[in-house]
């Protein structure tokens, strides 16, 4: 597996990931690998999709939780709370750029593990929510600026259009 990063202007970033299928080892050592990966790469999340495999697995690790590292294999919101959090979002795969996101305060999501159990979810809320819906979005090839204010998109476009460039 590469270790680059697929930087926006990569296809991949825009593809709906495929449900994982088979649960085995390479699974369990792709899993980790995301893990260390994200560490490297100073992330809260990271999703395949960031690293040129599109399939439904992604990490998240948020500082100031009293969860390990939560690997979401073919996740699914299941519940959304109506009250909502604004904040400042960035993305590896975007860099140097942070704009304000809208997301649910709190989710419930059916999730697997990577030996194939059906888990769920409860109650999971703030940053840890932001930061799973975040890569939840890249698992949906979407990304943290399609969620922006229209005016702060245009004023971004430019960088934008310059990361792209960059990284072809």
């Amino acid at each position: 597996m590469s270790e680059n990063l697929e930087i926006y202007g990569s296809k991949i970033l825009r593809k709906k990931s495929d449900n994982v299928e088979v649960f085995d080892k390479e699974l369990v050592e792709y899993c980790e690998t995301l893990r260390n990966l994200m560490y490297k790469y100073d992330g809260a999340g990271l999703a395949a999709p960031q690293m040129g495999r599109n399939i439904r697995v992604a990490v998240v690790d948020v500082p100031n939780t009293d969860k390990e590292t939560i690997i979401l294999i073919n996740p699914e919101v299941v519940w959304q709370s109506e009250e909502e959090q604004t904040d400042s979002e960035g993305c590896l795969s975007i860099p140097d750029i942070r704009a304000n996101v809208k997301r649910p305060m709190t989710i419930n999501l059916k999730n697997f593990s990577p030996d194939g159990k059906p888990t769920l979810l409860e109650n999971v809320s703030g940053f840890l929510a932001r930061a799973i819906l975040h890569e939840i979005d890249h698992l949906d090839g979407i990304l943290f600026i399609d969620k922006i204010d229209p005016l702060k998109k245009t004023l971004i476009s430019g960088k934008l259009k310059k990361i792209a460039k960059e990284h072809r």
